[in-house]
């Protein structure tokens, strides 16, 4: 069981520069009177291959969760009600081979940027039928980039070992895969606004975001025939949250403008998003969205 006094001493030593690989935040602001069940904290896994506090993607993904501040009054993060803090902690193949995911009861597992194919080669078969089993009992998982393709659907039994069919969603246009780097203008559906204020699709049912794309997917509902042949019954309620509203492409290339950026649905009991973009890595607007989603994930209940 994770220490939470522990991990926030962790996290000012992480803060003023020493290194760590398990760091709890952010800090009830100075003026909040919120405690016991009001202060809602949720434990996530960071995937690496090995244990390192420089590891890249876990020093985006502590940026993002524990160094940014909430945004002052927000609905889910930062109300009179509720404040999320994050309980972070790396976690290597082995670790979740040897059933850690249950044992450090981890509620969501972040797997980041890379190349998917040799994410899914370390984890091995083991470590995916742990994640799928994590899924299936209520879990949650968030895959950015190379996390996203390892949530996809295959289209062909050379993917298999690599697309772990956690969403009804096939990759387009996988051979032009190394399509550029930048900020992405993007487009919040109405449904990827509910999972960050619930209140704001009264108004509109679209937004304007910004965030880092490089090499990402491009996802595609997947065909009968390929659910058929390689999909899983466990997932359901596939939704688009984010849309692309820029392009990054070959000469040869399909255009990315209006395909899905960020889809979610549902695995067994948990839950699942798939970012083709860099959350972790954008503006602010991104990183309190992406937030939001490990609170999706996590299926917490909120204090109204």
């Amino acid at each position: 069981m994770i220490n939470l006094e522990e991990l926030n001493r962790a996290r000012k030593t992480f803060i003023h520069g020493e290194k760590v690989t398990e760091i709890c935040g952010p800090e009830l602001p100075a003026t909040s009177t919120l405690e016991g069940d009001n202060v809602k904290k949720i434990n996530v896994g960071c995937f690496v291959y090995k244990k390192d506090p420089s590891d890249r993607q876990w020093k985006h993904l502590i940026h993002s969760l524990v160094q940014t501040p909430h945004p002052s009054s927000h609905p889910i993060l930062n109300s009179n009600s509720n404040f999320i803090q994050f309980n972070c902690v790396q976690l290597d193949p082995s670790d979740i081979r040897n059933n850690q995911l249950i044992i450090k009861k981890i509620n969501v597992l972040w797997i980041g940027g890379g190349l998917a194919p040799e994410h899914c080669e370390r984890l091995m078969e083991k470590g995916k039928l742990e994640i799928l089993k994590f899924l299936q009992f209520g879990g949650g998982y968030i895959g950015c980039c190379a996390g996203a393709y390892i949530a996809c659907t295959p289209f062909d039994l050379d993917l298999t070992s690599w697309n772990y069919s956690l969403l009804n969603y096939s990759i387009l246009d996988l051979n032009n895969w190394e399509r550029g780097m930048g900020m992405c203008n993007c487009e919040l559906t109405s449904d990827g606004m509910s999972i960050c204020n619930p209140s704001d699709v009264a108004t509109t049912d679209k937004e304007d975001i910004v965030m880092f794309y490089r090499n990402g997917p491009l996802f595609i509902k997947a065909t009968k025939e390929n659910l058929k042949t390689f999909g899983s019954d466990k997932s359901t309620n596939n939704k688009v949250l984010v849309t692309f509203k820029q392009t990054f492409k070959k000469k040869e290339g399909v255009d990315m403008i209006d395909t899905p950026a960020v889809i979610c649905g549902e695995y067994g009991k948990g839950r699942v998003i798939a970012y083709s973009t860099h959350p972790e890595a954008s503006e602010e607007k991104a990183i309190t969205q992406f937030k939001c989603s490990f609170v999706w994930c996590a299926n917490i209940c909120l204090i109204n």
